[in-house]
């Protein structure tokens, strides 16, 4: 997508958080942009015209004269239907992930994005389109690109067409456009109504409310606003090897639409992988749906929830008191931790303990000569606080991650 869009309307500014700068917040701007002019800037490059400048220039004349919004497929401007010519809000730098961890604060509009967890860094927002009209798919490799050239009314003669075709043949690159309702794993996962449903592991569901408990705290807000579902516009051209997953399109047409269905799996003719992402897609946002307010209350709830679900594994084998888990890297190493060991026959061993992380596990070890020889201790686990460096309330107890009699 080109840096400079026409017919740019508002700029707007939006906050992010990044888990490197311990979630704090740094301005992002976003564009409301018409979408034919989204869909005729994306659809009038020239990636599938490689080493042949001449057809290069000739294709950009056309589009000048004739305007880009020509070469948009059908297909795309009848699913779109009357959002074809509506306003959308374009944000550049700012992922799927990014539209699906959207909130804001109870008393302001300014809409910020969660980005502190591995549900955003991580997790395939495919797994959270949901069944609502309106969606759809569109693909098209190198080949397909000579027939939306030829469904379109850029004047493109047959001898153009030709040596496009001859020009694309071993051009390796596809072009990815889609709508859909992405459902908040924010929402998803502080509200106990849509908790029951979500897809979301106890491990990321955790890290997820851990980010939002420390931008509560950071901003010093008791409650958030989350749409339940974000209706977003996404699309990406790309060469294969940059792609993840499989994608196939109808032997021989080259071009492959679907439309309302994006469970694919070689529905509609279409053979299409839920793993498939792409590592720079451009995303904008058409509507936020229902919104839900979530109180810190619900959130400290939800967390210690997650919390108890998650499995925490005793290396009995070991000669020290070593438990693992399946952490996020920043949530094992920041959270804080705090050990009790108790026994009928000495007194209580408190203390904060240590966490290492590798490779997606978080260890516990407690050195066995702190322990002694005494048998039947329980060993307890909790977490210190809800948030970091945040301390707890006069009410609250640290939340139990699991114990153990050795």
């Amino acid at each position: 997508m080109k840096k400079s869009l026409a017919f740019v309307l508002v700029t707007l500014s939006l906050s992010a958080f990044s888990q490197d700068s311990n979630l704090l917040e740094s301005a992002i701007k976003t564009k409301k942009v018409l979408v034919s002019d989204l869909m005729g800037d994306f659809f009038s490059n020239t990636n599938c015209l490689p080493n042949n400048e001449s057809l290069k220039r000739n294709f950009k004349r056309k589009i000048e004269r004739y305007g880009a919004s020509e070469i948009v497929p059908g297909e795309i401007k009848f699913a779109l239907g009357r959002e074809y010519d509506s306003v959308v809000e374009f944000v550049e730098d700012i992922t799927l992930q990014g539209m699906m961890h959207v909130y804001w604060h109870e008393k302001e509009n300014q809409r910020r994005f969660l980005s502190g967890s591995p549900t955003y860094e991580n997790f395939n927002p495919m797994e959270l389109i949901h069944d609502n009209r309106g969606k759809f798919l569109y693909t098209s490799d190198c080949s397909g690109f000579t027939s939306v050239l030829a469904n379109s009314n850029l004047g493109m003669g047959s001898s153009e067409l030709a040596a496009t075709a001859k020009n694309s043949s071993n051009a390796k690159y596809i072009y990815f456009a889609a709508r859909g309702k992405l459902t908040s794993p924010i929402a998803l996962t502080a509200n106990p109504t849509l908790r029951s449903s979500t897809t979301i592991s106890p491990e990321d569901q955790v890290s997820l409310l851990w980010s939002v408990l420390n931008v509560m705290n950071q901003n010093k807000v008791s409650s958030i606003i989350v749409p339940v579902d974000v209706d977003v516009l996404t699309f990406a051209i790309e060469g294969d090897k940059n792609i993840q997953g499989k994608l196939d399109v109808e032997a021989g047409g080259g071009v492959s639409f679907a439309i309302g269905s994006i469970e694919m799996g070689g529905k509609a003719g279409l053979g299409y992988s839920k793993s498939l992402i792409f590592s720079s897609p451009n995303s904008a946002i058409i509507a936020y749906g229902d919104k839900l307010k979530v109180s810190k209350d619900e959130i400290k709830q939800a967390y210690v929830s997650a919390l108890q679900q998650i499995r925490f594994r005793r290396d009995a084998g070991a000669i020290n008191f070593i438990v693992t888990a399946n952490l996020s890297q920043n949530y094992c190493l920041t959270a804080g931790w705090y050990t009790k060991v108790e026994s009928s026959e000495a007194a209580i061993f408190e203390r904060d303990v240590s966490t290492t992380w590798n490779q997606g596990v978080c260890k516990f070890e407690l050195n066995s000569s702190e322990i002694g020889n005494i048998s039947n201790w329980k060993i307890s686990i909790f977490v210190k606080r809800f948030g970091f460096n945040v301390p707890l309330e006069a009410d609250e107890s640290m939340p139990l991650v699991s114990s153990w009699t050795i």
